[in-house]
């Protein structure tokens, strides 16, 4: 648990087409719950040459954009910030 209702997840060697499969996955599950919460992610790859914890910083900065976007959806972090948001 990365903080309150918040969780990172580490998927060596997925990519981001694997990130986001990984979501889908995990929101179908989510969503046949019928939670009264939302579900918002931020993705970010890890690069060679860039620290954890400044992916985490991208991954966090992503979250809160999908957050600050309505919620419910995805983003992904470029390399210095969010760039697009994800179906």
């Amino acid at each position: 648990r990365y903080g309150a209702e918040e969780f990172a997840v580490v998927l060596p060697e997925a990519g981001i087409e694997g990130a986001q499969a990984m979501l889908n996955r995990f929101r179908s599950a989510w969503t046949a719950e019928k939670p009264k919460t939302t579900f918002s992610a931020g993705i970010a790859r890890h690069e060679a040459g860039r620290s954890p914890r400044e992916t985490l910083r991208l991954a966090d900065a992503a979250l809160y954009a999908a957050k600050a976007a309505g919620r419910d959806c995805d983003m992904l972090a470029a390399d210095s910030e969010v760039e697009v948001v994800l179906p």
